[in-house]
C-alpha cells in the first residue's frame, strides 16, 4: 500500500527509490531519469490538469519512473512501452508494488504503440549516438495524444518546437534545468556530468 503523495517532495523521494537496471546500453542511450526531474514533469502535469483521472502513456518507459509518476498522482490508466528485456524486467519489478494500479505494459516499439492516450511523458534519447532517435518519439506523439510532456537537449530547442508546429502542436511552456548523468560508461570521464535540457510541454492547437 502506497503512501498518499501531498508534495512534489514527496513524489521525488519515492521515485528515486526505484529500481534501476545493474547494466545499461549506450547505443539506445539508456540514461536514467532522475527521481526530481521526473517529479517535477509529473508535477506540472497535474497542476496543467493532464494526469489525474487522465489515460496516459510512457513511451520509451525504462525504469518506468514517468509512468509510475502518474500513477501515484491518479491517472485512470497508464501504458508502459519498452522494447528493452532488461528494462521491462526492472520495470515490472518497479509496478509490483502498485497491485491495484491500472495500467497496461507493451513490449513493442514506439511506432507500433497504437492507443490513443490523453497525455503522454516521455524522456525519449537526445540523439547523440542514434541520430534523429528523438525526432521518431516526437513524431509519435504527435500522432497520439493532445498533451504532451517530453524532455529535450536545450540546444534542440529550436527544431523541437518547429517539429511541434508543423504537426499542429503549441508550445505552453518550457522549462530549462541541468540534466545529470551518472558515470555509468567507459567514455565516461567525470562522475557526473551535466546535460543542458527542457521539458516542454505541448498541447495540440
Amino acid at each position: 500500500m502506497q503512501k498518499a503523495i501531498h508534495t512534489k517532495s514527496q513524489l521525488a523521494i519515492q521515485l528515486s527509490k526505484l529500481k534501476i537496471p545493474e547494466e545499461l546500453k549506450p547505443k539506445p542511450e539508456q540514461y536514467i531519469t532522475p527521481g526530481e526531474i521526473a517529479a517535477e514533469l509529473a508535477w506540472d502535469a497535474l497542476l496543467d490538469g493532464n494526469i489525474k483521472g487522465k489515460t496516459v502513456a510512457d513511451l520509451g518507459a525504462g525504469t518506468g519512473v514517468l509512468g509510475i509518476a502518474a500513477l501515484i498522482l491518479g491517472a485512470k490508466h497508464v501504458f508502459f512501452v519498452e522494447n528493452d528485456s532488461a528494462m521491462l524486467a526492472t520495470l515490472k519489478i518497479n509496478l509490483s508494488q502498485f497491485t491495484e494500479a491500472s495500467c497496461t505494459i507493451l513490449e513493442q516499439s514506439i511506432n507500433e504503440f497504437k492507443e490513443k492516450p490523453d497525455t503522454i511523458l516521455q524522456n525519449p534519447p537526445f540523439g547523440t549516438k542514434s541520430r534523429h532517435a528523438d525526432k521518431e518519439f516526437l513524431e509519435k506523439v504527435f500522432q497520439a495524444a493532445t498533451s504532451v510532456y517530453t524532455i529535450h537537449k536545450s540546444s534542440t530547442a529550436e527544431f523541437i518546437v518547429n517539429l511541434a508546429q508543423k504537426n499542429s502542436f503549441a508550445l505552453i511552456r518550457k522549462r530549462d534545468f541541468d540534466f545529470p548523468i551518472k558515470h555509468q560508461f567507459r567514455f565516461h570521464k567525470k562522475p557526473v556530468k551535466n546535460i543542458q535540457a527542457s521539458l516542454f510541454y505541448f498541447r495540440e492547437s
